[in-house]
């Protein structure tokens, strides 16, 4: 739990915003008192590039010391002590045994250690700190010593901090350490402060931490606070990232103490402290306690609140893309259903923010929110569009904040931009509704019919409203029930796709449309011009568009066969193109074009 104090007290922090030295984290104390079955004449001690030596003595296989206990200042952790075993020969001086011991076991330990350690014999080339530690079990080797080592450590007093302005203590925890928040999936897991700016003025940010191996720094980012509304930030562009230190860098240097002075422009602010590295030290998510602070004169033009964890209810899903399932972003295309899908239920009105995450910065992705009426299957209609990302971005996590949406079911379909491109991904949605679930669409629809043809010389009769409009393809669907097929409702849905075919000599889409007509059981061959009239319309022509796949729908009787006449068209006549139709239902459907001598079912 954060807690929070406010002083207006002269007290100057440190200065900020470099590289500072390690500071001493405690100090070691060690008494070298025996060495054993190995010729030494004198040890010597090296630890954080201090060496300290006892006193010579003659060469002995088992000797005794009784200098004083050797002082050592540590800065990390993570620093080794050494122990070097010498001898005088004939030829000069040389080791005759090492022992390299990690002060975090001093440390963990947490009382005075004393104990015999072996002494390796030491390798042609020269030792260093990187040999693993070699504390004795069973006794030495052949041909290996001893050293019997007293050694304690005595941690350093807390460093006390000077307050200045607004001081909030918090700390890295398992549910609070992402990392360095560029190019890092896990960047919304720091902690978040909200800092509101009344009026424009200069303001002083201040984070300190105990020393420790993993050095921190923090970043400023604009913040909608229409949308947010104290809760925290689920998504950033690089350009909201408020510049400092005289707007060349992000951040500040990353440090154990890290201050700025920024002039600041009235308005909201999320202020992100996190560590170096993406994933802190030796892999691990970063751990420790700190203190951010803000001031500024008077100190009331400002507030500074820690954003909690709990502000949002979020419903996570984990998915990939692979080469069958990646059908690209274009949403005006034939292949983007393709993509997974994913179902949002909302059992109330609530703003939702939407986070797309990917392991690493590789594949330019993005997403797109329509609303749906039939919750069971995967949409292949782009429309009733509710929101998306402006663009496809090749970063590790993108969003879309979408306001006050209501009650119902929503399809979210996360894309790339590129087709076949295989890449795992996580989805993240943030509401106010703690009821809201998120689960993937599979279910698709039970039959579906495609047929290819052409416009061209005779056949291109152009829209509706053209005289030559019955010259264009014309396809007879049937759709009808399948035993033992239960569908639940009295009325089935047909959604009918037209897709113009594209090739290397014909790039251009032109404008493209669909148009319904009712048509009897007895009937035969193609439908005559004074057929294609207003009266025999299932459903007035949503009109043409300049789409590579255009859609159209409706609805028929579930429990009994119903035929219509397909007819596409280009809003202008005479355009040739190649193109494909395809009819979705539940129910089965069969699909034949009809020619001018004898209708011939197409594939």
């Amino acid at each position: 739990m954060a807690t929070s104090s406010t002083t207006t007290t002269s007290s100057t922090p440190t200065t900020g915003g470099g590289k500072k030295d390690h500071k001493v984290i405690g100090t070691l104390s060690v008494t070298v008192c025996e060495v054993r079955n190995v010729s030494c004449g004198w040890v010597t001690c090296d630890c954080e590039y201090t060496i300290k030596s006892t006193a010579r003595k003659k060469n002995s296989k088992n000797t005794q010391f009784t200098d004083s206990p050797f002082q050592f200042g540590v800065q990390r952790e993570n620093a080794m002590l050494v122990i070097n075993a010498n001898k005088k020969s004939l030829f000069g001086e040389s080791v005759s045994g090492y022992s390299n011991i990690p002060v975090a076991e001093i440390i963990k330990a947490g009382t005075p250690v004393s104990q015999w350690y072996r002494l390796e014999k030491p390798s042609k080339a020269k030792v260093t700190n990187s040999v693993l530690p070699t504390q004795s079990e069973g006794g030495p080797k052949k041909g290996e010593g001893e050293v019997r080592l007293q050694i304690s450590f005595e941690a350093a007093p807390p460093e006390k901090i000077p307050v200045k302005g607004i001081a909030i203590d918090a700390e890295f925890s398992e549910l609070l350490s992402g990392g360095n928040i560029i190019s890092n999936p896990r960047w919304y897991n720091n902690p978040q402060f909200l800092l509101t700016v009344l009026k424009p003025c200069d303001i002083e940010i201040i984070c300190h931490q105990p020393p420790c191996e993993e050095q921190i720094s923090f970043y400023i980012l604009r913040y909608d606070n229409d949308f947010y509304k104290g809760r925290r930030k689920t998504a950033f562009q690089i350009d909201e990232i408020f510049k400092v230190e005289h707007g060349s860098a992000l951040c500040p240097t990353h440090s154990h103490d890290v201050q700025v002075k920024e002039n600041l422009p009235a308005g909201t602010y999320c202020v992100i402290p996190c560590s170096q590295s993406r994933n802190g030290s030796e892999g691990r998510p970063h751990r420790g306690k700190f203190t951010i602070m803000a001031y500024t004169d008077p100190i009331d033009t400002l507030s500074f609140t820690q954003l909690p964890l709990e502000s949002w209810n979020c419903a996570s899903i984990v998915s990939e893309w692979t080469e069958e399932n990646c059908g690209g972003a274009d949403i005006t295309g034939a292949t983007w259903m393709k993509n997974p899908q994913f179902l949002l239920t909302l059992t109330k009105r609530t703003d939702i923010a939407i986070q797309l995450n990917q392991p690493e910065d590789e594949a330019s992705m993005g997403i797109y929110v329509i609303s749906t009426e039939d919750p069971t299957k995967k949409a292949v209609w782009y429309r009733d569009t509710v929101g998306s990302t402006q663009e496809c971005q090749a970063v590790c996590s993108v969003g879309a904040n979408l306001k006050r949406n209501k009650p119902g079911t929503y399809i979210i379909i996360p894309v790339t931009h590129e087709e076949r491109r295989a890449s795992k991904f996580d989805l993240h949605v943030f509401s106010d509704d703690p009821a809201a679930t998120l689960t993937a669409l599979t279910s698709e629809w039970r039959h579906s019919r495609s047929s290819k043809s052409k416009w061209a010389e005779g056949t291109a009769g152009g829209a509706p409203n053209q005289e030559t409009f019955s010259t264009n393809p014309q396809f007879l669907c049937h759709v009808e029930p399948v035993e033992g097929e239960v569908l639940g409702s009295d009325k089935a849905e047909v959604l009918v796709q037209l897709t113009q075919i594209t090739s290397k000599s014909q790039r251009t889409l032109t404008s493209v449309g669909l148009a319904f007509f009712t048509r009897d059981k007895t009937d035969e061959g193609r439908l005559q011009p004074d057929e294609l009239c207003k009266a025999r319309l299932m459903k007035p022509p949503e009109g043409h568009s300049v789409l590579q796949t255009v859609f159209d729908k409706f609805r028929v009787p579930a429990n009994e066969e119903t035929f219509f006449v397909i007819v596409p068209s280009t809003f202008e006549p005479e355009v040739h193109m190649s193109f494909k139709v395809t009819v979705y239902s539940d129910l089965r459907v069969h699909l034949t074009e009809l020619l001018d001598e004898e209708g011939e079912e197409s594939s």
